[in-house]
């Protein structure tokens, strides 16, 4: 059984949607055999040269593309509800990226602790060293 949902998160901050801003985020993050289903943004089509399976169709409020709105809006609440004002929005995308890709993982805990305790304790007297007081 196939199973639906989105599993794996990407994002990146770029200053436009032509083709040009789009390809090296999709030759960075996307497979050429993905299949890919977007809308009809007119910078997507010349992308259908290298990604053959890059699927093209009309934007339908409330029927199409459900999950990447839904994604949006996840991000968007995270966002006013942790940080309120985003000046750069690219770290802010990094860390939503990497909470989402491992939500999953129940053992980031366990790694977080185990990294705690493999590093040198550090001191209080030993604070303005990394603060420059």
């Amino acid at each position: 059984m196939k199973k639906k949902g989105i599993f794996r998160c990407f994002a990146k901050h770029i200053a436009n949607g032509s083709t040009k801003e789009l390809r090296p985020f999709f030759t960075q993050c996307i497979s050429k055999e993905a299949k890919i289903r977007t809308n009809k943004w007119r910078g997507y089509r010349p992308l259908q040269s290298t990604y053959k399976n890059l699927w093209q169709e009309e934007s339908k409020p409330d029927s199409n593309f459900r999950l990447f709105h839904r994604q949006v809006m996840m991000l968007k609440a995270w966002l006013r509800g942790i940080h309120h004002s985003v000046k750069q929005i690219q770290p802010y995308l990094d860390e939503f990226v990497f909470r989402y890709n491992q939500r999953a993982d129940v053992t980031i805990f366990d790694k977080l602790v185990n990294a705690m305790m493999n590093e040198k304790p550090l001191y209080i007297k030993n604070l303005n060293l990394y603060w420059g007081s």
